[in-house]
């Protein structure tokens, strides 16, 4: 067999940053992703289906 390969500096560069990545917790990427979906909801021109709104949210108590 043979020895290690001498790989080049772009697959270095990019094994480093893979590394860096794949230490954020699970914990911290799903907070900024609900950070960010709750972002996105608020934005009123985006692409895709809108969510439908509840009709009873919108009456006055008693009315």
């Amino acid at each position: 067999m043979k020895g290690d390969p001498e790989t080049s500096a772009e697959y270095d560069a990019f094994k480093d940053l893979l590394g860096k990545v794949l230490a954020v917790p699970h914990s911290e990427i799903a907070k900024r992703e609900a950070e960010y979906q709750k972002e996105s909801a608020l934005n009123p021109s985006r692409r895709g289906p809108k969510p439908k709104r509840k009709r009873g949210a919108s009456r006055a108590p008693g009315a």
